[in-house]
């Protein structure tokens, strides 16, 4: 697990690039009576950017300075954590665009819905659990699997894309690298999360219309476009394995979820 930093008590084993793990080595408790555990789900109905400092070290490493070519030479929070898009947040403000504002609004409004659905479940403290995502109804995410730790569900996986509307404009971004963490609260029948958190590089320039970029100059004035995306661009701090490209800007999300 990469590591992470909190200054609250908030904050999915790694999977394929399609989002979904190889079980087949799953242990088949069908016949050994062995108790499968519990099956809970839950919505996200609250989401709001982590402030500066928080967030996970998605690249495994601690950019100290800006001639490092890891992390693009983008100076990270203390401990290696990534969350470049906390400060491109004040700097899209300018041109028109909160980006935290819109997040919240998009889940609040229903036009981003994210579900997550965990199985296998035995309580404060269990090794291995299931994880299913869906994405305004679309699956993203199955059979990730995760652990539960003190009443933390942590996992990750490659690649997670999330579709819906903000401001008015469709966008679908991808999020690469990402990290869940989230407290549960409840009995399996009613599991709830407060200050959770979900961290991940967002894919500043994908194939087709809609990634990070799409969305960003859809929302900024196109008089302050050009501007606009040179800023996002120079914000961009997780490289492409293999390439060196820096190609996506790092994120942490707030979470909130209730039970479905």
């Amino acid at each position: 697990m990469r590591r992470a930093v909190f200054l609250a008590p908030f904050v999915f084993a790694a999977c394929s690039n399609s989002g979904t793990l190889d079980t087949s080595d799953t242990a088949d408790t069908s016949d050994t009576g062995e108790d499968p555990g519990s099956e809970f789900a839950m919505r996200v109905d609250g989401a709001t950017l982590a402030e500066d400092g928080d967030g996970f070290d998605l690249d495994e490493h601690a950019t100290t300075s800006t001639s490092d070519p890891v992390g693009c030479g983008k100076v990270d929070g203390s401990g290696g954590i990534d969350n470049e898009l906390s400060g491109l947040q004040g700097t899209m403000s300018t041109f028109g665009f909160d980006l935290d504002a819109a997040f919240a609004d998009a889940i609040a409004g229903g036009d981003l819905v994210i579900d997550i659905t965990v199985s296998g479940y035995h309580g404060s403290d269990d090794d291995v659990v299931l994880v299913d995502v869906t994405s305004n109804g679309e699956q993203v995410a199955t059979n990730v699997q995760g652990s539960v730790a003190d009443d933390v569900l942590t996992a990750s996986l490659d690649l997670l894309p999330l579709s819906g509307e903000i401001s008015g404009a469709t966008f679908e971004v991808t999020a690469r690298d990402v990290e869940l963490s989230l407290p549960l609260s409840g009995a399996p029948a009613s599991v709830s999360v407060s200050n959770g958190m979900l961290g991940g590089g967002l894919l500043w320039d994908e194939s087709g219309d809609n990634d990070l970029r799409a969305l960003v100059l859809a929302n900024v004035p196109s008089s302050l476009a050009g501007i606009a995306e040179s800023y996002a661009e120079g914000a961009l701090d997780l490289q492409a394995a293999g390439t060196g490209d820096c190609d996506a800007i790092s994120a942490a999300l707030i979470l909130d979820a209730s039970p479905l």
